[in-house]
């Protein structure tokens, strides 16, 4: 019996452990993904219907499940960082990133840069510091608007910008624990059928399974 234990817990050792990544595809709508990184803490990111919302926290795992602790305070936010202070050169470029990722990415918002008016389509924007009228950056989104001031001093900036969708959100979500499975990660949720007829009452009592796998993973 002692054993038997022991293989049992080397298994779930062994397949969970080392993951780092999971998805949950929805068909036809998008999908999640839940990024564990080393140091304990997590990103959960949902990109359905267009819609993107981020959430991040802190996570404990064990054996036989995954529970995560969300924190706001973490959410990511839009930001402007100076590179090359020591270079004085007549031109000012602009990298465009995702704030949530790091990655680098391409903006189709509005930028007014020194005075001037840019559509974006690109990850970069270069413009000559002759063509500056004021040292002011402001970068418009769909919800927002914020302003930066530039300095002389520097030739080359980072722009972390929200995630292209249509609406972008950070908080909290229901996901709080998930049960390891062999199958992958399943989070259990209880909905109700929707009554065409009587939308104001609730249906019939249900019981959805969603399960955060491994990218190339399916389920059987």
């Amino acid at each position: 019996m002692k054993f038997t234990l022991f293989i049992f817990i080397l298994f779930f050792s062994l397949n969970f452990y080392s993951q780092d990544t999971l998805y949950h595809y929805v068909i036809g709508l998008g999908q999640e993904k839940l990024t564990l990184k080393n140091d304990g803490t997590f990103i959960l990111e949902s990109s359905l219907c267009g819609e993107e919302f981020v959430a991040l926290g802190n996570y404990n795992e064990t054996i036989f499940s995954l529970k995560l602790q969300y924190d706001t305070t973490m959410c990511p936010e839009v930001s402007l960082v100076e590179l090359n202070g020591e270079n004085h050169h007549d031109s000012v470029t602009i990298y465009f990133f995702d704030m949530i990722d790091s990655s680098k990415t391409i903006i189709y918002d509005q930028l007014i840069i020194g005075g001037q008016s840019f559509n974006c389509d690109t990850n970069f924007l270069k413009i000559s510091k002759i063509n500056l009228k004021n040292d002011t950056l402001i970068y418009q989104t769909v919800n927002d608007l914020f302003v930066f001031e530039l300095n002389d001093s520097y030739s080359q900036y980072h722009l972390y910008v929200e995630p292209l969708a249509f609406y972008y959100s950070c908080g909290k979500d229901d996901i709080d624990k998930l049960r390891k499975t062999r199958k992958g990660y399943v989070y259990k949720k209880i909905v109700f059928d929707e009554i065409n007829d009587k939308p104001w009452k609730k249906g019939k009592r249900c019981k959805v399974k969603h399960y955060f796998i491994k990218k190339k993973s399916s389920i059987k």
